[in-house]
């Protein structure tokens, strides 16, 4: 682990080292296990044995820091976040995803990626923040690619249109009822999907 201080891209800071305290999540051999320790200084080598497949930095999101980990390894945690991580930590992992790309610690397509796999999510409240997540990125798509949003908003809402479904079911969970019109408006606004 090493740490440095966050900024975006284009701003310039002095180095600052903080003592912080890291929970580690990881997959080793098909279990999920947590480590625990104070990160005070610049780096530290942590031991968690061989064959590990995945860590998430912020077990819980407890931790007040961004993170990052390889780039496979992103990719491998947003692409199967929900067997793996707790809604919170889904939650927190679209927001990290956004302040890597505005840090350039991530590239566009990383980012999208990761958002795309999100719209698979079951969890109403992850739903919430991955269309947060993808107003940011509407501000700032180019006219010339107007055509392959609409597309990447299909594939990424599409699956969680069709687990909430157009109209309320009775008994269904009050944030579903708040999600539901968010969906509604961004599959046909921005994804031009004629139902």
């Amino acid at each position: 682990l090493h740490q440095t201080r966050f900024h975006n891209a284009g701003t310039d800071l002095n180095a600052l080292t903080w003592r912080i305290p890291i929970t580690l999540k990881y997959e080793r051999q098909g279990t999920i296990g947590t480590q625990t320790l104070l990160l005070d200084g610049t780096e530290t080598t942590v031991d968690l044995g061989t064959h590990v497949t995945w860590i998430y930095p912020n077990a819980e999101a407890y931790g007040y820091y961004r993170w990052s980990v390889p780039a496979e390894m992103y990719k491998a945690l947003s692409s199967s976040a929900t067997e793996r991580l707790s809604p919170r930590e889904r939650i927190a992992l679209i927001s990290n995803s956004g302040a890597l790309l505005m840090a350039g610690a991530m590239t566009g397509d990383a980012y999208l990626r990761a958002l795309e796999a999100m719209g698979r999510d079951p969890e109403p409240l992850v739903l919430v923040s991955l269309l947060d997540a993808l107003e940011n990125v509407k501000n700032v798509i180019p006219s010339e690619a107007a055509d392959a949003f609409w597309g990447f908003v299909g594939r990424t809402l599409g699956p969680a249109m069709v687990r909430v479904g157009m109209s309320a079911k009775p008994g269904e969970d009050q944030a579903l009822s708040i999600v539901r019109p968010r969906l509604i408006n961004w599959l046909g606004d921005e994804g031009r999907d004629p139902a």
